[in-house]
């Protein structure tokens, strides 16, 4: 699909091994970074997005190879951050 064709892109262009974390604000359910993750096997993750969004991420991410590495922030990006972001 589009979304995973744009991730892979990214990560050709771009090298996120050298962060500790990664933050995705509006993240949706994670793809992006998930994608990301996979690719780099040190960084941490956090997803931050309104909760019921967080909520489907974590469903979806119960069963990913990269959930030890993440965190879920709730929220609203336009009133908050997550704390750790």
């Amino acid at each position: 699909d589009q979304a995973e064709q744009n991730a892979v892109a990214m990560l050709e262009a771009y090298d996120f091994n050298g962060f500790a974390k990664i933050v995705d604000i509006g993240g949706g359910r994670g793809n992006l970074l998930e994608t990301i993750l996979d690719d780099c096997p040190e960084p941490l993750g956090v997803l931050f997005d309104l909760p019921e969004v967080v909520q489907a991420a974590r469903d979806r991410y119960a069963s990913s190879p990269v959930l030890p590495r993440m965190e879920f922030f709730s929220g609203n990006f336009v009133e908050t951050m997550p704390p750790s972001g």
